[in-house]
């Protein structure tokens, strides 16, 4: 009967067989293979040495072929392996197989860390460890065990120019764009939707519909099929659920809470209404975390994210919002201060998980001009409460201003925008629901009339130039 180790043994030299076999075709299945193993996680000595020469060949630029191959060592390493050696090893080899060889060796890889964490937190525990001691152990492991996450790679241009390429040319087969449309037009043709790995802040005052937009966008998001993580500390996941089918019925959102004044109740046929549009989140990934306390750190949040993140790749992460955020335990008592942490951590897991952030944030309700006289103008960046270092970690920062709260029109200034000038889009709040679109055609004389149509200077925005 062969052992564990024999058969592990015999994926690696099958592995490292069937990527000579494809390298010798043209392929480059060596990058998606090194975006998951990397030579320490062979056992068998000759294929983790290959392995390790194949990672060589390529950081170079080349493909893991059998003269390169062969040659890399000889000069390296001082290793004479025969060219007959290696035809005959790639006789072994199915470049089809690949992703069978690579799945057996990073389960196992696996398994020897699950054994060495349980080994470790004993230690930990019976060491006398802290709780955010054991915290960040826990999220240290749970981050490793996708690899590509928490391991960063110092990389050749040329590789990445491929993957660049490669992005590209996947997009254009399949017609899936790279970012995450939002669902409002004017607002995607500006930004071409949510980029992975941005963070993205939606600011304004209360009551003029941050919640509503940021709600807009998750869901929108998650109906086209991506898988969305909303973390409310401010409603609970009924109230979210109750807005997104009152916008979608058009039935009042008072109504489906049971709180209407009138004490009045829905219609059976309103109640199949509502039903319906339930229905179409069956096989959809929206997931609310409403936590009962309604108040969790920024590391609560990430080791959540990426949990999840493990279990089934997320595309997008909603928080409403940043101000109801706890600070870590190493509590600063400058609120300003905390508020920077915690948007440096935010920034940290959209750059981890690759994927687009969006956070919500509080407006100051006093707004000052740019001279400085006390008005109550459009917010800019510097109003964005407690903190502009918020604004400054963001790629992107998305104020909306309502002069009237009773009124539909409002204004989404976009004062900061990674590849984009700055700009205002006129919107349209659907009173009652709380849903934006676009104005009516009427309305868009003024259409980015707040700002030039060039890109400013952040630090000249904000009155430090």
């Amino acid at each position: 009967m062969t052992s564990a180790a024999e058969e592990i043994a015999e994926f690696e030299e099958m592995l490292t067989a069937a990527i000579l076999v494809d390298a010798s075709a043209g392929g480059n299945a060596i990058d998606e293979v090194r975006s998951k193993i990397t030579s320490r996680d062979f056992t068998l000595p000759a294929a983790r040495r290959l392995f390790a020469a194949f990672e060589d060949i390529r950081d170079s630029g080349g493909l893991p072929d059998i003269l390169p191959v062969v040659q890399h060592l000889r000069n390296s390493e001082g290793v004479s392996v025969s060219t007959r050696y290696l035809r005959e090893l790639a006789g072994k080899g199915l470049a089809h197989n690949i992703d069978y060889y690579v799945g057996k060796i990073v389960d196992r890889v696996c398994h020897e860390r699950h054994r060495k964490f349980h080994a470790d937190l004993g230690g930990l525990i019976d060491g006398g460890a802290s709780r955010p001691e054991l915290l960040e152990f826990i999220e240290r492991f749970s981050t490793s065990l996708t690899g590509g996450i928490s391991q960063s790679q110092i990389r050749n241009a040329y590789n990445i120019g491929q993957s660049v390429l490669a992005n590209l040319r996947d997009a254009k087969q399949t017609g899936r764009e790279r970012g995450i449309r939002t669902g409002i037009v004017p607002l995607d043709e500006h930004t071409n939707g949510l980029q992975p790995s941005t963070l993205t802040t939606i600011a304004a005052r209360t009551s003029v519909g941050k919640s509503a937009l940021g709600l807009q966008i998750a869901d929108h998001a998650c109906l086209a099929g991506y898988h969305v993580l909303y973390c409310s500390m401010e409603m609970s996941g009924e109230e979210l659920m109750g807005r997104n089918v009152s916008n979608d019925c058009g039935i009042d959102s008072s109504l489906i809470a049971g709180c209407a004044l009138d004490g009045s109740m829905v219609t059976d046929s309103e109640l199949s209404e509502i039903a319906a549009s339930i229905e179409r989140y069956r096989e959809k990934h929206l997931l609310i975390w409403d936590p009962p306390s309604r108040s969790i750190t920024v590391a609560d949040i990430r080791r959540r994210a990426k949990a999840m993140h493990i279990d089934r790749p997320l595309s997008l992460v909603v928080i409403d919002y940043i101000d109801l955020v706890k600070p870590s335990d190493r509590q600063t008592g400058r609120r300003d201060i905390e508020l920077g942490d915690i948007a440096k951590g935010l920034k940290s897991l959209a750059t981890e998980l690759q994927i687009p952030v969006v956070v919500l944030a509080q407006i100051n309700r006093a707004g000052t001009n740019r001279d400085g006289s006390k008005n109550e103008a459009k917010p800019d960046l510097q109003h964005i409460a407690d903190s502009d270092q918020v604004a400054r970690d963001s790629d992107n920062v998305w104020i909306l201003h309502r002069p009237r709260l009773d009124e539909p029109a409002t204004s989404l200034l976009i004062r900061k925008q990674r590849g984009a000038p700055v700009c205002e889009i006129p919107l349209h709040m659907a009173l009652p629901k709380t849903q934006f679109t676009e104005p009516p055609i009427s309305s868009h004389a003024n259409f980015n009339s707040d700002l030039p149509n060039d890109t400013l200077d952040y630090d000249a925005l904000m009155g430090r130039g």
